[in-house]
C-alpha cells in the first residue's frame, strides 16, 4: 500500500487550505491555532498570535470584551454561537475586512470541551455589492420621487409594489391608499380592457407609449400617456 499521511498531518493540511479563517482557542482563551486563510484574511501571521489571549493580541477588542467574553463562556458550555457580518480592521496589518461565521466548542477525543474553534469567512465582496447596491437603489429612488412624470410598478398579479408621490398627487391619493391595490382599479372603468391588452402586448415586447384614461379619487377622468416595460428577474 502506498505510504499514508499521518492523520494529524492531513487534518492540519486539510485546515491550513480551508476556504475559511479558522481561529481555535483554549479555555484561558488562547490562540493556539490560525490556519492559513486567516493570515490571508488578517495580514498577520500565525506565529504573532499564537500562544496570546485574544485581546493582548488584538487591543482593539477591549471596549468590547465583556460582550465577547460572555459569547465564549457561552461557547465553553456547548453552545454554538453566531457572528454576523461584522466589518474588522486589524491596525497590525492595516487590513480591513468583512466577516461572518460560527464559534463552536472544541473537544478533545473523550468528548470534553478544551476550547472554541471559529470559523470565519471573508464575505467583503459580497458586502461592498450589496452597499454598492441599495447606493444604486437609493439613487434611483430619489430619481423618480422627483421627477414630474408618475411612476408606478406591478406585480405580475397587477398589485401595485411601489408609487411615486407624483403618481399619488395625479390622483389625488396618500401613497397609503395606492400601495397593495390592483392597479385596474384606478383605470378609468371603459378603457380597463384596452389598457390590460396594450399592457400585455407591452409584456410581449411591443414599443411606445399609449394613452388611457385613469380614474381619480374625485372619479373624475384622467388622460395620460403611458410607457411600460416589464421588469425582468434574472431567470
Amino acid at each position: 500500500m502506498p505510504d499514508m499521511i499521518p492523520s494529524d498531518n492531513l487534518y492540519r493540511e486539510i485546515i491550513n487550505h480551508s476556504a475559511e479563517g479558522i481561529v481555535v482557542y483554549d479555555k484561558a482563551l488562547r490562540c493556539v491555532f490560525w490556519n492559513k486563510r486567516m493570515e490571508e484574511i488578517s495580514g498577520i501571521a500565525a506565529g504573532d498570535v499564537i500562544g496570546r489571549d485574544q485581546f493582548e493580541a488584538f487591543p482593539f477588542l477591549r471596549p468590547r470584551e465583556e460582550a465577547i467574553r460572555k459569547l465564549m463562556q457561552y461557547v465553553l458550555k456547548g453552545g454554538i454561537a453566531t457572528v454576523p457580518d461584522e466589518e474588522i480592521q486589524f491596525p497590525q496589518s492595516g487590513n480591513r475586512f468583512w466577516i461572518s461565521g460560527i464559534v463552536a466548542p472544541h473537544r478533545d477525543t473523550a468528548g470534553n470541551i478544551i476550547g472554541m474553534v471559529a470559523f470565519y469567512r471573508d464575505v467583503t465582496s459580497r458586502k461592498l455589492a450589496d452597499n454598492a447596491l441599495r447606493e444604486s437603489e437609493g439613487r434611483y429612488r430619489r430619481m423618480l420621487e422627483t421627477a414630474y412624470e408618475a411612476v408606478w410598478t406591478a406585480d405580475t398579479k397587477n398589485i401595485i409594489s411601489y408609487a411615486s408621490p407624483r403618481m399619488a398627487e395625479m390622483l389625488g391619493y396618500e401613497l397609503n391608499e395606492i400601495i397593495g391595490k390592483d392597479a385596474f382599479s384606478f383605470v378609468f372603468p371603459d378603457d380597463v380592457a384596452i389598457s390590460k391588452e396594450r399592457i400585455t402586448a407591452r409584456i410581449a415586447g411591443a414599443k411606445g407609449p399609449f394613452d388611457f384614461r385613469l380614474k381619480k379619487k374625485d372619479a373624475t377622468p384622467l388622460w395620460v400617456r403611458s410607457t411600460a416595460t416589464p421588469i425582468i428577474d434574472e431567470q
